[in-house]
């Protein structure tokens, strides 16, 4: 559902479809994203998975600073991928061949285990019921290294987990630390 949903709003705008209101503000949190993974300890031989990369918000600059071949974004929308390759070639960062999938489920198996050294989702969990959300951790767990770093957003609440619409879901972070805890995340 959610998928068809961004894909429509693509259709308009891009940057909309990602949460953005327009590029400067797409600019405003891709540079956080990527300040943070440097403060994180990112460096350029690390392997670099994104979930949800939508249009590179952050990821271009992620790829900008990587070695070749060392960024993988994932991402359920077609449309927002495809806006994702016209970024890359304003950016000039084509010979930094990173890798780019459309991907529709939870499931990473198509990706190497203990691979990744990072590993983001910016606002994906924020779309996702529970069920979703740690079949989508039992994978990341998979294809992390041991000692890797993941760093997700999700929308909080003080409340039971609720969502609107089938679209956004809230959840208190006890619920997640939780979920990320059965999967074997510290």
């Amino acid at each position: 559902f959610y998928g068809r949903v961004v894909d429509d709003v693509a259709t308009k705008s891009p940057d909309l479809a990602i949460g953005a209101s327009d590029a400067l503000a797409r600019d405003v949190v891709g540079k956080m994203q990527f300040d943070f993974f440097l403060a994180h300890g990112l460096q350029p031989q690390h392997k670099f998975f994104d979930l949800g990369c939508g249009n590179l918000r952050g990821g271009w600059r992620i790829i900008e600073y990587l070695n070749e071949g060392n960024y993988t974004g994932v991402d359920l929308s077609y449309k927002v991928l495809c806006s994702s390759l016209k970024i890359m070639a304003e950016k000039k960062l084509q010979a930094k061949r990173p890798y780019l999938f459309v991907l529709d489920s939870c499931d990473y198996g198509f990706l190497p285990e203990a691979s990744f050294d990072f590993a983001h989702a910016h606002s994906v969990y924020s779309h996702l019921p529970l069920a979703l959300i740690e079949s989508s951790l039992s994978g990341m767990y998979k294809v992390l290294k041991h000692n890797g770093v993941f760093d997700f957003t999700f929308l909080p609440t003080d409340k039971e987990p609720y969502s609107f619409c089938d679209e956004d879901f809230y959840f208190p972070a006890e619920v997640l630390l939780a979920s990320c805890r059965k999967v074997g995340f510290r």
